[in-house]
């Protein structure tokens, strides 16, 4: 996987001042080096030609301090982070207890997101010359691997790492919590909501928000902007990756409207994800275990908010796509209490 990746970025080496292919890069690489100096780094880069407001939350740039002290490329922390990933997953799993189910086929399971991983580069490599997508899917499957194993000081601790890189989860947020005071684990709930607490204090208030409040705002305004201009040029809309090209093509008015409504739409449904999927949990509390029902609504939410999001780049599927290894193994995990193959891990 290594060598795979290393070869490809031989072909195109990175340059804190090369935005000619994507400014993902640049950016965070402006982002540590500002921080590195001590210099705020939430301020405007305007040294492209054009005006950026970063957009990135702390967890998606402050990793790549460590490539930043060694003097190695970037582009190994994401891919480091994703295998170690891909490594804890592997652990997890790799004694599953199983009914019926081919020694072959035990040893494959455990070994899905690194071979996901391997397909989607080898498939797509010139994607990964620009961006760093792993560090995100390596978060997300860390968080998939703890639900599936019950752990809740590893959950808790995967899904700050999520909320403060990227915010697509936040919705999800409160029914994961919800979901533990509705079968009486009001401890373990509690100890999620102080974890996230403590994470967004350490990594976001102190050393940022509490500089400059309007960081997040001003990140999310210039994040809309940058949504127009890919609408305006067409960018992505019709890889086949999301509906937003049903959006450009029958919602009526400008691209502006366009636009706004499928993000009123992409906001609507992610909330009414959440709450369908936390009706249809309270009916069956009973027949689902809390960790199947997490893992499940875990994947739904994540697929419709991937399935709606106004900036379909193919990179960003790799994130929806390797969590799906952990559904695939809860299908064949056995409670060792139970005579019968469980399904996703009841």
């Amino acid at each position: 996987m290594f060598d795979l990746l290393r070869n490809i970025w031989k072909i195109v080496p990175i340059s804190m001042n090369d935005v000619h292919q994507s400014d993902v890069i640049p950016q965070i690489m402006f982002l540590v080096t500002r921080c590195k100096a001590g210099v705020f780094p939430y301020q405007v880069i305007t040294v492209w030609g054009y005006d950026l407001f970063p957009t990135y939350l702390p967890l998606q740039w402050l990793p790549y301090f460590f490539a930043e002290w060694l003097h190695k490329d970037y582009r190994w922390v994401p891919a480091i982070v994703l295998w170690l990933a891909c490594a804890y997953f592997f652990v997890k799993n790799c004694s599953i207890h199983t009914t019926g189910v081919h020694p072959l086929l035990k040893l494959f399971l455990p070994l899905v997101p690194l071979l996901v991983w391997y397909a989607i580069v080898q498939n797509d490599g010139y994607t990964y010359i620009f961006t760093v997508e792993e560090l995100i899917a390596g978060y997300y499957l860390f968080v998939a691997t703890s639900i599936s194993n019950k752990n809740v000081l590893a959950l808790s601790f995967g899904v700050g790492l999520c909320l403060l890189s990227r915010y697509s989860i936040v919705f999800w947020v409160p029914l994961c919590i919800l979901g533990y005071y509705w079968v009486g684990r009001r401890r373990q709930g509690l100890t999620i909501s102080v974890v996230l607490v403590a994470m967004f204090i350490i990594f976001y208030w102190f050393p940022f928000l509490r500089i400059d409040k309007g960081v997040f705002l001003k990140g999310y305004e210039y994040h809309k902007v940058a949504a127009f201009y890919d609408w305006v040029r067409g960018n992505y809309m019709r890889n086949g990756m999301g509906f937003s090209a049903y959006a450009y093509d029958f919602v009526p008015g400008n691209i502006e409207r366009k636009l706004f409504v499928y993000q009123a739409v992409h906001l609507f449904a992610c909330i009414a994800t959440v709450i369908a999927l936390g009706a249809f949990y309270r009916k069956r509390l009973q027949r689902y275990s809390l960790s199947a029902f997490l893992l499940f609504s875990f994947k739904v939410y994540l697929t419709v908010f991937y399935m709606f999001i106004q900036t379909q780049y193919s990179y960003l599927y790799i994130t929806p796509l390797i969590i799906s290894s952990a559904l695939l193994v809860g299908v064949f995990r056995r409670n060792k209490n139970s005579p019968a193959v469980s399904s996703l891990g009841v």
